[in-house]
């Protein structure tokens, strides 16, 4: 697969746009629209929690990649910034409030893309661009975990704790896990940015007890901003973002300047 499937398959979800794959508003006008960007292997279920930011005023917004949920009869799209391209043009009505690109791992890298190709677009920017769990868009990955063997792949899955071993012990289930998440591994491999600096502030997590990505290589993210760059350790390994929705949406408004 080398291409994103054609959009016109996707089914709409609530009268909106088929990236979103649901919307938790708050009741009153929102202060900020938060564009919430999946794992390599995940989907907008990652974010299933994060409607309780909108009781602090944020109109959560989880994107559906190609390849699964409501959009699981398309093609998963192996080229990242192909899918920024699409993606910021299926977001561009909705960039026209205040909004955050939230990107976690795979997600991270997409995030930098759409806010780079809504630049390019003379779209507004976004508040903040805030980073999880990934090195720096513009550094190359040396892991090629794509590569793998199916037992080797799966078993890579099961040590990243970011996918329930009860799916990965269901050969069908398995079966449609590799598809997609080869597909996106693929994209998140191979994928190494310009390295364009944004006009927006860029916050960078990432969690403790994370062995893929250190410290010290999160930083490296501040060689993407031309504004303010700050950085936070959270409590966790790579999926540290479980259960973390409002600490994560407290540090995401903090410095998006949001009250």
């Amino acid at each position: 697969m080398t291409a994103c499937a054609n959009p016109a398959l996707a089914r709409p979800v609530a009268e909106q746009s088929p990236w979103i794959a649901f919307r938790a508003r708050p009741e009153t006008p929102a202060r900020v629209r938060l564009f919430c960007l999946h794992h390599a292997g995940g989907s907008a279920l990652a974010y299933r929690d994060w409607g309780v930011l909108a009781g602090r005023g944020v109109d959560v917004c989880p994107v559906q990649t190609p390849g699964r949920g409501h959009r699981i009869g398309e093609d998963p799209c192996n080229n990242l910034g192909l899918l920024a391209r699409r993606l910021a043009d299926a977001l561009a009505p909705l960039m026209t409030e205040p909004y955050i690109l939230f990107g976690h791992s795979m997600g991270a890298a997409l995030a930098y893309e759409t806010a780079v190709v809504a630049r390019r677009a003379g779209l507004p920017p976004p508040e903040l661009l805030a980073v999880s769990a990934r090195l720096p868009a513009h550094w190359p990955t040396q892991r090629m975990t794509s590569r793998l063997s199916d037992a080797d792949f799966l078993q890579e899955l099961r040590r990243l704790n970011g996918t329930p071993d009860e799916l990965l012990d269901d050969a069908e289930m398995a079966a449609l896990i590799l598809r997609i998440a080869r597909t996106d591994f693929e994209a998140n491999d191979r994928h190494v940015a310009v390295g364009q600096r944004l006009d927006c502030p860029i916050l960078a997590l990432g969690g403790m007890n994370d062995e893929l990505v250190s410290r010290s290589e999160l930083e490296g993210w501040a060689e993407l901003t031309a504004s303010r760059f700050r950085l936070c350790i959270l409590p966790g390994d790579h999926f540290y973002l479980r259960g973390a929705a409002p600490a994560i949406g407290d540090l995401i408004l903090e410095e998006a300047g949001i009250p």
